[in-house]
């Protein structure tokens, strides 16, 4: 799993993409969830799960507080620079 975050850390510090279905659950009334909340959890968060086999390609959910005490959820492909 620690090969996939090196992964994503490599892709993120290059550009982040926000699918319309991110930006939709993000935006959701309860849960108002802003981009530097996401960052927070890219750059600290640790693997929940990681999908391997998943048809769209390998991809994990990562999970971390945010510097307000919010618990985040992010999931993201391995290769976000695509």
């Amino acid at each position: 799993m620690k090969e996939i975050l090196k992964e994503i850390l490599k892709a993120y510090k290059k550009r982040v993409l926000f699918t319309v279905h991110a930006l939709n659950q993000m935006n959701l009334i309860e849960r108002m969830i802003s981009k530097d909340e996401v960052y927070e959890v890219i750059e600290k968060g640790e693997v929940i799960e990681d999908y391997p086999d998943d048809p769209r390609g390998h991809s994990c959910l990562l999970g971390g507080k945010t510097k307000n005490e919010r618990w985040v959820h992010v999931l993201l492909p391995q290769r976000m620079n695509t």
